[in-house]
């Protein structure tokens, strides 16, 4: 059902909505490429959307999710990091780079998300308390991180007693 509402949005002006729990019945990975197709058609150009005004929001409780939307924004950055390093160059040169890395980026992951453009949230106790850490421009270390650290932790413990 959502790839048919994620069909729908190539054709409608409207480009703002909220998904909840996108993970619901999906294997990780197709977790991931889920919101790699929706966030991929956030740079089609072809479809004309604008990145300011266009709010996309997911509910979740999936550490893929979140780590999907942490490699989007790292795909960004690795972009602008190939001209912005560039210090002296023309700006043709530049433009190349940046072109030449966005094909290499691309090849990885097919979207990327300006961090300028994006915030996360963690719901504890009530409150909403941010998790992008805007001066890395990632999502940080938040409670669902905690609750895989803490099962992975059962399961060095259980490792420990069998070698006992």
């Amino acid at each position: 059902p959502i790839l048919a509402f994620a069909d729908k949005m190539r054709s409608t002006d409207h480009k703002s909505f909220v998904i909840e729990e996108p993970e619901l019945n999906l294997f990780p990975s197709a977790q991931y490429r889920l919101i790699e197709l929706i966030e991929s058609m956030r740079n089609d150009p072809s479809l004309h959307w604008e990145d300011l005004g266009i709010i996309h929001t997911y509910t979740t409780h999936s550490p893929y999710i979140l780590s999907a939307l942490n490699n989007f924004l790292y795909a960004h950055k690795v972009i602008q990091s190939s001209y912005v390093n560039n210090v002296g160059t023309t700006y043709e040169e530049d433009k190349k780079a940046r072109e030449s890395m966005s094909k290499k980026v691309k090849a990885i992951v097919k979207a990327e998300i300006n961090p300028h453009s994006f915030t996360a949230y963690q719901i504890k106790g009530g409150y909403a308390t941010p998790i992008f850490n805007e001066k890395e421009g990632l999502i940080s270390e938040n409670f669902i991180d905690n609750s895989t650290d803490a099962i992975n932790d059962d399961f060095d413990k259980l490792m420990e007693l069998k070698s006992e």
